[in-house]
């Protein structure tokens, strides 16, 4: 995994989905009433109903004097089901105790619903209000500013960098003969695979292209000889993600147990994201990613000079479509390794119990 591959978007069926990113918006406002899910620690959440003055003033009225609460949990990942319901007195603010643990990177259907219980009969239960949400956990800033001082850390202990001049990814020759005969104007990004910690907050949500920056090890001055991930190689100077009107956001740091070579040290990545301001990608990545200055230690530029860290290796995840006939972009043949295709379908997940990239929290 020397070299960023054209990844292809996520096979689970609800990875791409567009779903709810804060658990606090989990709520139903109808007829009166709020539901909503809390988070009480980064990993668990407790539900919680409030209802308006009018709805608690005629539930009053009907002398209704007990709620059932339901909420179901669906791990759309895993395929358990969590489902909790609680009875509840009356009163316009229900703190109510229900608590929910949430696994990093899996997605779940959520079923609120909240009931009127019948005076004298609390089997005689009538349907208020009711809908289901979709959620997806992903690491909190916090925790994701946690994981970068660990890929700092981990980059200090490595203290060498590259000097670059261009950033490049590999395609099959199919997508090449489609660019050539079918004459695309366009290189579309896809959505960001599992690739990476589950816990990745662009995983499933962003779409772009990714680039790696190494050269090649043995030879700083070139790009590497061969590719694990296509003959065909695109090539674009390194300085189009450096812009001024690009901002540089940190995105994960892993390791993958698949692409370790034996009796070496696990191979350690970073992914960035590279963002045009004001896009749409990058109100994305200003909520939920972590911006990097300028000068940071991953990729960085110093006057009129660019450069890169030796380790991890460093992905970069171009946001922007790319016209491959642009007069600044250059093909190349190189030899593959391997099969020499694209990388695995759906992502290669992190490897679990790695001190160096996991957090303890996450474990």
């Amino acid at each position: 995994m020397a070299e960023a591959s054209p990844r292809s978007a996520s096979h689970d069926s609800h990875g791409t989905t567009e779903v709810t990113r804060d658990i606090a918006a989990l709520s139903l406002r109808q007829y009166g009433a709020t539901i909503g899910l809390e988070k009480s620690s980064p990993r668990t959440a407790f539900a919680n109903v409030t209802l308006n003055d009018s709805t608690f003033a005629q539930l009053q009225d009907e002398g209704v004097e007990n709620l059932c609460v339901k909420i179901t949990l669906k791990d759309l990942t895993s395929g358990k089901t969590s489902p909790g319901t609680l009875h509840t007195s009356l009163r316009s603010d229900n703190n109510i105790r229900l608590n929910y643990s949430f696994e990093l990177g899996h997605n779940y259907d959520v079923e609120i619903t909240i009931m009127k219980v019948l005076p004298g009969n609390r089997k005689s239960e009538i349907k208020m209000v009711s809908k289901i949400v979709k959620y997806r956990e992903f690491f909190r800033k916090s925790e994701l500013e946690e994981l970068l001082n660990q890929a700092k850390l981990f980059t200090q202990q490595n203290r060498s960098n590259w000097e670059i001049k261009s950033a490049y990814r590999s395609i099959s020759w199919e997508y090449a003969h489609k660019i050539g005969e079918e004459n695309i104007s366009v290189m579309k990004g896809t959505i960001k695979d599992n690739n990476g910690d589950p816990g990745c907050p662009a995983s499933g949500q962003i779409k772009g292209l990714f680039f790696s920056v190494q050269p090649d090890k043995n030879n700083p001055f070139a790009l590497p000889r061969r590719s694990l991930f296509g003959p065909i190689r695109c090539i674009i100077p390194i300085e189009k993600f450096i812009e001024p009107d690009v901002n540089l956001y940190f995105a994960d740091f892993f390791c993958c147990q698949m692409y370790r070579k034996k009796k070496k040290p696990r191979q350690h990545y970073v992914t960035l994201v590279a963002a045009k301001q004001n896009s749409t990608a990058d109100n994305f990545c200003e909520e939920n990613l972590i911006k990097l200055p300028e000068f940071n230690q991953f990729v960085k530029k110093v006057g009129k000079r660019f450069f890169c860290c030796k380790q991890p290796q460093i992905e970069i995840l171009y946001t922007e479509d790319i016209d491959p006939f642009s007069e600044y972009i250059q093909w190349t043949v190189v030899p593959t390794i391997g099969h020499g295709s694209a990388a695995t379908p759906g992502g290669v997940p992190k490897t679990r119990g790695c001190d160096i990239c996991n957090l303890s929290s996450s474990d």
